[in-house]
């Protein structure tokens, strides 16, 4: 309805990243980016779509702009903690992981953030301890798990299956 709609047009780029079209997905948010190049979720989906890609370097340097862009503190930042472990710097994504964890002794903190930063340092049985923990949760971000490609290396496990299955999404979508 509106072209120059900022969610929209993320929106679009996330549904092409869900869907496996990583360049279009990366089309997306480039367009998305010219709009308002501060835009800090589409930098995050842009960057997830470099690693999905393999473009690691990219990938690690959107979602850092992205996190910044945001405001957020970069050391709660699942999406660059994920960044950190897929291009490979192990020791940056597991201080992400304590990070989380002293920040959940004083606040809420979904455990999918964890599981996210879990998924990129392929440790499935950390992962898939805390997708459960967000299933227990009832963490919104669960409808995604089954498209979402941080999590494709679960696919066919008995048990991503179970935590599909009790999401309510009977097969991954990827």
């Amino acid at each position: 309805v509106d072209p120059l709609s900022l969610i929209s047009n993320t929106d679009l780029g996330y549904i092409f990243y869900w869907s496996g079209e990583y360049i279009n997905a990366i089309h997306q948010f480039e367009r998305t980016l010219e709009l308002d190049p501060y835009f800090a979720h589409a930098k995050i989906g842009l960057g997830y779509s470099f690693l999905a890609i393999g473009d690691n370097s990219k990938g690690l340097e959107s979602i850092r702009s992205g996190v910044e862009y945001s405001g957020t503190a970069a050391s709660y930042s699942p999406a660059l903690g994920y960044a950190y472990a897929v291009a490979g710097d192990r020791a940056k994504a597991e201080a992400m992981i304590a990070s989380l964890r002293r920040r959940s002794e004083k606040e809420y903190v979904d455990p999918i953030q964890s599981a996210i930063v879990y998924a990129g340092l392929n440790d499935q049985s950390r992962t898939l301890a805390k997708l459960d923990d967000a299933l227990r949760n009832r963490s919104r971000d669960m409808i995604l798990i089954g498209s979402d490609p941080v999590f494709k290396p679960l696919h066919g496990s008995c048990e991503f299956d179970r935590i599909l299955s009790a999401v309510g999404i009977r097969t991954a979508l990827l």
